[in-house]
């Protein structure tokens, strides 16, 4: 008989402790989402210092369950009311791999570290123009795949979303040049699996100023998707509601 056949994991989360570590389990294996602990044995052995690359613990989740999982991880953060760390995509460079080093020998106490500045945790306001017959959702922050559904299903959500509704995007105040592919592409999951309800309206992503290009040139990377549903990118707000208003 042939062994099953997996797709690849992708990094979920880092937990700060082990009970965190075994609350994210339980919550995973009630969702039955496939996934794995890094340094899991070897981390509980090192409790004292967290090293990267060392005992630091990383949840990881198969690709396929990704877009589930953050759901999960987004609820469970939300309950703990603290923001989750998203794991480096970059390789570690050569300072990173002498401090690993010494912070093993030393116990980390004394080894200078670069820390990273973390962006501010992406937050949403949605609002229903009822003149005009569409939503208006502005964003800040950081684009997460987590946030960016968490957008989505309150939209879907709404007392007043109809199928085929147009909204205009406010990302004037979003960053998103750190996002990843997989913050991508679990975007990109969400709008396949509620195509119906999504529907053939219009959406309008304002990024404001000198920023179309970058937003244009995020979205080719991965595997696009086909919808009914008609985009375009404005760099002015007053751009994206004439648009908008267009009759079809």
């Amino acid at each position: 008989m042939s062994a099953p056949q997996h797709s690849p994991f992708a990094a979920l989360y880092s937990p700060n402790s082990e009970l965190e570590l075994s609350l994210l389990r339980s919550r995973l294996d009630a969702e039955e989402i496939p996934y794995t602990v890094t340094n899991d044995h070897f981390g509980s052995l090192y409790i004292g210092v967290q090293v990267e690359a060392f005992n630091r613990r990383w949840i990881l989740v198969e690709e396929a369950f990704l877009p589930q999982a953050q759901a999960v991880l987004e609820d469970f953060t939300a309950r703990q009311n603290h923001t989750s760390v998203a794991m480096s995509q970059t390789s570690p460079g050569w300072w990173d791999k002498v401090r690993t080093l010494l912070e093993v020998v030393l116990l980390g106490w004394i080894v200078p570290r670069r820390t990273p500045v973390s962006p501010t945790a992406m937050t949403f306001d949605v609002r229903f123009d009822s003149e005009q017959h569409h939503f208006t959702a502005t964003t800040a922050g950081a684009l997460t795949a987590q946030g960016m559904l968490a957008l989505g299903r309150t939209l879907l959500g709404h007392s007043r979303w109809q199928s085929g509704m147009s909204v205009i995007f406010d990302h004037r105040h979003l960053e998103f040049s750190m996002a990843t592919l997989a913050d991508l592409e679990a975007i990109r999951a969400f709008h396949r699996s509620h195509q119906n309800e999504i529907g053939n309206g219009r959406s309008a992503f304002v990024v404001g100023s000198g920023r179309v290009e970058s937003w244009l040139e995020l979205w080719q990377q991965g595997d696009k998707i086909s919808s009914d549903h008609r985009t375009a990118v404005f760099a002015k707000m007053d751009e994206a509601q004439t648009w908008i208003r267009q009759p079809d």
